[in-house]
């Protein structure tokens, strides 16, 4: 399964989700969509996105409830005629499992063990039914015992290879997407949402991103929201560490994500130098930013500091990627102050992990600058 797979299968999913939306229903709840994910993949694998975007039948008509409501919504797509091509690829176990369960590593791992009881017990079977059918023939028995180990090893190699991949290409398109989610849980409409209730989305949504992708990762999350043209991001990161994704329900989020080895003695004394190097960023951007503030876009200010910070920081062995919001009139939500609860998931000094810095302009109407650091 490749990036681009997986990005097909979470817009897909995102489509539905907002379709769902349109859905007249009484005291509408947000819908689950790990519930409906086996009906989802069922209408992926037979329809192109763009039919969830239709003027369908069941838009028009009211529901008391998503359990009234959701089935009546696939029973009207599966009852259209198919206009997707099938190939082989809809007809794999494996991928179907992987978009079924949303790329979860503990659904990945309890299926890892329950396919390799299975094939002890399939081995162990076959070596008393070959002394059965043989009748004791050592080299009979002994050529289809081989076999039987040569294809059940072909198999348990392929299955450990095929999840691995997956579970690697879900980032970032299904952690942003699960991100969304949770934004539009609490949302009525794009970009209302109050900061407490971003907060308590953002507390909910990492344990599932821990569940999601390769495990033993641990996670870190900026939302920001503003309107432009008083608003503007910039961003730049290590691809494998961090994601930004714009216009998340009109949010802008950045995920960064680091690996628990950070635990390690090499780590705590790599935190021990962002400290440093940190306060050496800090106190280049307070002596600059009054001779920059007056720029009139984030990338020409970021590549001037940059300039006269003089050195990489945005490396796999100091910052992984930082962001800088420029605010004029829109209001800010991030980082919460709930983001230090996150940290305890590194086993490192707490203020490292994400730093940031507040900078007003006092040559440029006050605007108003946060520079966000993530480890």
């Amino acid at each position: 399964m490749t990036p681009t797979q997986v990005k097909e299968f979470v817009d897909y999913r995102d489509a539905f989700m907002m379709a769902f939306r349109r859905l007249q229903v009484e005291n509408k709840e947000f819908s689950d969509p790990e519930i409906d994910l086996p009906e989802l993949l069922a209408v992926f694998e037979k329809h192109e996105k763009e039919v969830l975007n239709e003027k369908l039948d069941v838009f028009s008509r009211s529901f008391t409830s998503n359990e009234e409501a959701i089935p009546a919504f696939f029973k009207e797509l599966n009852g259209r005629a198919s206009i997707k091509v099938k190939n082989n690829e809809t007809s794999c176990l494996l991928r179907a499992m992987a978009y079924s369960t949303f790329f979860n590593n503990e659904y990945a791992e309890a299926f890892g063990l329950l396919l390799k009881n299975q094939l002890i017990d399939l081995t162990f079977t076959a070596g008393i039914c070959a002394n059965v059918v043989f009748d004791g023939n050592a080299e009979s028995i002994n050529s289809l015992n081989k076999e039987i180990v040569d294809t059940v090893t072909r198999i348990s190699s392929h299955t450990a290879k095929w999840v691995n991949e997956s579970l690697i290409a879900s980032w970032p398109s299904a952690h942003n997407q699960i991100l969304k989610e949770q934004i539009m849980r609490n949302a009525g409409k794009p970009g209302y949402v109050g900061k407490r209730s971003l907060e308590i989305s953002a507390v909910i949504v990492v344990p599932i991103l821990l569940r999601t992708g390769l495990p033993n990762y641990s996670y870190k999350l900026f939302i920001a929201k503003g309107v432009e043209p008083e608003y503007e991001l910039y961003f730049e990161g290590i691809d494998n560490h961090c994601s930004l994704k714009k216009g998340s329900f009109d949010f802008d989020t950045v995920i960064g994500r680091i690996h628990r080895g950070s635990a390690s003695q090499t780590s705590r004394h790599r935190s021990f130098g962002l400290i440093n190097d940190y306060s050496e960023l800090k106190n280049k951007i307070w002596s600059e930013m009054n001779t920059l503030d007056d720029l009139p876009t984030l990338p020409l200010i970021a590549e001037k500091l940059k300039k006269k910070i003089g050195k990489k920081f945005i490396t796999e062995n100091k910052f992984h990627c930082w962001a800088i919001v420029r605010e004029y009139a829109s209001i800010l939500y991030g980082p919460h102050p709930a983001i230090n609860s996150w940290t305890k998931y590194y086993d490192v000094i707490d203020s490292v992990t994400i730093r940031t810095l507040n900078y007003t302009s006092t040559t440029h109407d006050g605007d108003k600058f946060q520079f966000v650091f993530f480890a």
